[in-house]
């Protein structure tokens, strides 16, 4: 399994970065039908469905300019934010996803931290382009080239 800087993840609301984090959990799933099959005589074979991927932080920094509150507007108005996910080698993954829960823990007397999970709305999609470079100028062709149904909302 690869290392993964976690410093290096991106939370991209229109054209303005509002939040960064430290440290997250990225789980990509595909969901799975039981059935069976002539390799698999009478035990459980599986057939791929439908995949999902979810984020997940405990350490969210908001930007100066922005706030707990424009994040909470976010959700509140089930807003889609675009997520850029980065690593040592800026092999990148660009996502768009909705915000499934959030909260802020204040502590007596101690910074108070953000926790977030977002829920991917479509696929991941692959870049060369370091996590930290403005992914709407760059990209957002190259994402609807990827696919010409494919709709974005920002």
């Amino acid at each position: 399994m690869a290392k993964v800087n976690g410093s290096t993840l991106y939370v991209v609301v229109g054209e303005n970065k509002i939040a960064k984090t430290t440290g997250y959990n990225l789980s990509v799933e595909m969901s799975k039908l039981d059935t069976t099959s002539n390799e698999s005589g009478f035990f459980a074979d599986h057939i791929s469905q439908i995949g999902s991927w979810t984020l997940t932080s405990d350490s969210l920094l908001v930007f100066d300019g922005y706030s707990y509150g424009d994040l909470y507007s976010i959700f509140v108005n089930r807003q889609r934010v675009w997520l850029s996910i980065g690593d040592e080698t800026n092999s990148t993954l660009l996502g768009l996803a909705t915000i499934s829960t959030l909260s802020k823990t204040g502590p007596l007397e101690a910074v108070p931290t953000i926790s977030v999970e977002f829920k991917g709305v479509g696929q991941l999609y692959e870049s060369n382009a370091p996590s930290e470079r403005f992914i709407i100028d760059e990209l957002f062709e190259r994402l609807i080239d990827q696919d010409s149904n494919f709709l974005i909302y920002t």
